[in-house]
């Protein structure tokens, strides 16, 4: 890989420790084959056109994340203000001192037909 493209690549997942060296995958993906849950090991807030966005690292797959919709969102937000205190990086802290939080993910409809990610907590 040339250099220009190491520093894009660099660039492009800046700031965000959670998607460092890692490879995105999709919730889609994420459902198919972890039916049972996964379990949730670290989270990070990113910022895109000003809109909050979550990012998620989880056990079964260490060398992945996956971006949360609006629902996944809300949940790292309420964890990063309620358990970290608003600090990411204790939130995390703290995630790893709890082992994580195992979450079922499925797809679901809304009264307006529109798709979302929902979750069931399972430990």
């Amino acid at each position: 890989m040339s250099r220009f493209a190491d520093v894009a690549k660099k660039n492009q997942k800046a700031g965000c420790p959670q998607m460092e060296d890692r490879e995105k995958v999709n919730i889609e993906d994420i459902i198919t084959d972890y039916p049972d849950g996964i379990r949730i090991t670290a989270v990070g807030i990113i910022t895109v056109d000003n809109e909050d966005i979550a990012v998620f690292n989880f056990e079964e797959d260490p060398k992945s994340f996956f971006f949360g919709g609006k629902v996944l969102t809300d949940l790292a937000k309420d964890w990063i203000s309620d358990i970290g205190d608003g600090d990411q990086a204790k939130t995390n802290e703290e995630m790893k001192k709890d082992n994580g939080c195992v979450l079922k993910l499925s797809r679901k409809k809304n009264k307006k037909g529109q798709t979302y990610t929902a979750y069931e907590v399972i430990e």
